[in-house]
């Protein structure tokens, strides 16, 4: 498990944008306020300078593909990464992965991450924040099971005359309740210290999980909505609970 904080990037150039949704969005603390690019670019693409770090979260994406190259300000290729976002449904329902993750090496100065789309089937393309930075952690993921996934749905239902609803839709917003369970004290108390350093105001990325599959499952931008509670139990362990919610 692991966290981008704070976001070290910042804004270098875009191919397109609408007024509505301009580039400088993508560095705004909202999830929800996107960059869109201009309907007539097929493939737009963006590009971030970042301070310092060695992680990058690209969030509510809305395209088919997407490549995520990490480069020096010279632009030599340090990593990249490509993922196919629109997947074959599964049982009847859709399948599009809207948030990837990629780690690269360590870099002490400014670099470049520039982001790709391919339009594909959408009308519109765009990403909601990109989180670049330095990762605190690494802390041990948790076991298996104990993340769990609830949904908030925000959504209204407006009582009419003889039981008539009038539904009002809304954002679905991800929770994550979680425990951890840690042998190391130092480790245990450093999880504690950043949940005091963001506290429940401040976004960050988390990668929830290494191994766990699929991996995008476990990616998420969020606050604590409820911050690290450090119970010490025998045996060594140390047992943190803590509540993720996703910062729309």
């Amino acid at each position: 498990m692991k966290f981008i904080y704070p976001n070290n990037g910042v804004l270098s150039s875009a191919s397109s944008e609408l007024d509505s949704a301009p580039a400088a969005n993508i560095t705004e603390i909202h999830a929800n306020n996107s960059w869109i690019a201009d309907t007539e670019d097929s493939s737009p693409t963006i590009t971030i300078e970042v301070e310092s770090g060695s992680a990058v979260l690209i969030y509510k994406i809305l395209a088919d593909a997407i490549t995520v190259d990490v480069k020096t300000v010279g632009g030599s290729i340090i990593m990249s990464g490509t993922w196919t976002l629109t997947q074959a449904e599964a049982y009847g329902v859709e399948k599009h992965i809207d948030h990837v993750w990629l780690d690269y090496p360590n870099q002490a100065g400014t670099h470049l991450i520039t982001v790709a789309l391919t339009k594909g089937s959408y009308y519109y393309t765009g990403i909601g924040v990109i989180i670049a930075g330095k990762v605190r952690g690494i802390f041990t993921d948790p076991n298996y099971g104990d993340f769990s996934l609830e949904c908030e749905d925000h959504s209204l239902l407006i009582q009419l005359a003889g039981g008539v609803e009038h539904p009002i839709s809304d954002n679905i917003q991800r929770i994550y309740p979680a425990t951890v369970n840690i042998r190391e004290d130092e480790e245990a108390d450093a999880l504690n210290r950043f949940g005091k350093l963001v506290g429940k105001s401040k976004p960050f990325a988390c990668k929830m999980h290494e191994t766990a599959l699929p991996k995008e499952k476990y990616l998420l931008y969020a606050r604590f909505d409820t911050p690290p509670k450090l119970q010490p139990t025998a045996y060594r362990k140390n047992t943190i609970t803590f509540t993720l919610k996703e910062f729309l």
